[in-house]
C-alpha cells in the first residue's frame, strides 16, 4: 500500500509540474516575439531577465540549428517561426530547403515528411569524389547511386566515364524523383 501511495505522490507532483509550465499560444507568441521573414531573424518584444526587448531571440545549438527556451520549454526557432505565421504547428519535420539550418527565412522553411527531408542531405564527409551521389569503382569507372525506392538500400543509376557525368545523371534522377526535395552537387552546404 505505501508503495502504490508513493507511486501516486510521485506522478501527481509530475502532473502539477507540468501544469506550471504555460501553454505557448499563438497570441502568446506574438505578445513577446516577432518575425521578419525577409531575414528570418526573431527579435523580443518585451524585455526579459538580462535580454533587452529588440535582442534577437535564441542561441545555435551544437546541431548547428537556432533554439531558444520560452514559458520553461525548449523550441527549435524553425518551429516557432511556422507556428508564429501559419497559426498553427508543423505537422512534419521542418527542412530547410537550403540546407543551412540556421536559415530561417520564411522563403527557405517547408514542411516535409521524414522520407523528403532525408532526401536533401548533403554529402557524406568521407565523398572523396566531391559529387553526391558519385563514387569511383576502378581506374576510369565512376558509379552513380541514388536512394533505393522507400528508403531501401540504394540503386545503381549507372556506370560513367567521369565524375562529371556520373554527377549529372544522379542530378537528373534525383529531380526526377524527388522533384522540390532534390539537392545536386552544386547546391549541398558544407
Amino acid at each position: 500500500m505505501c508503495g502504490l501511495i508513493e507511486g501516486l505522490t510521485k506522478f501527481l507532483c509530475m502532473l502539477r509540474y507540468v501544469n506550471m509550465k504555460e501553454i505557448l499560444t499563438h497570441e502568446k507568441l506574438k505578445e513577446l516575439i516577432e518575425y521578419n521573414p525577409e531575414t528570418g531573424i526573431m527579435n523580443w518584444i518585451v524585455n526579459r531577465p538580462g535580454i533587452r526587448s529588440d535582442g534577437i531571440v535564441g542561441y545555435v545549438t551544437s546541431q548547428g540549428y537556432v533554439g531558444v527556451e520560452l514559458l520553461g520549454r525548449k523550441y527549435y526557432i524553425h518551429r516557432l517561426i511556422w507556428f508564429y505565421v501559419t497559426g498553427s504547428w508543423p505537422t512534419h519535420v521542418m527542412d530547410h530547403r537550403n540546407g543551412n539550418r540556421a536559415d530561417n527565412r520564411w522563403s527557405n522553411l517547408r514542411e516535409a515528411t521524414l522520407s523528403e527531408n532525408s532526401r536533401n542531405r548533403s554529402m557524406l564527409r568521407k565523398n572523396k569524389t566531391g559529387y553526391k551521389g558519385v563514387r569511383r569503382r576502378g581506374k576510369n569507372v565512376w558509379i552513380a547511386r541514388i536512394g533505393g525506392l522507400h528508403g531501401i538500400g540504394q540503386e545503381t543509376i549507372g556506370r560513367f566515364d567521369s565524375p562529371e557525368a556520373a554527377a549529372k545523371a544522379y542530378e537528373e534522377e534525383s529531380q526526377r524523383r524527388y522533384g522540390n526535395f532534390s539537392i545536386t552537387a552544386r547546391q549541398v552546404v558544407k
